[in-house]
């Protein structure tokens, strides 16, 4: 088998999400984490993307 972050690395987006959601709804403690990393992600604010907003 390939390196398990080569293959990460080569997912599109789509497959990315499908994955993700497939490995969430069967593990609720991963879901958990999964979430909770998306809510700190989320709630970073980056100056340079505001700026280009702004």
């Amino acid at each position: 088998m390939k390196n398990p972050q080569e293959i990460i690395n080569n997912l599109s987006p789509t497959d990315a999400l499908s994955i993700l959601k497939t490995l969430a709804a069967n593990d609720e403690q991963l879901a958990n984490r999964i979430a909770k990393i998306a809510l700190d992600r989320l709630s970073q604010v980056d100056p340079e993307e505001v700026a280009v907003v702004v």
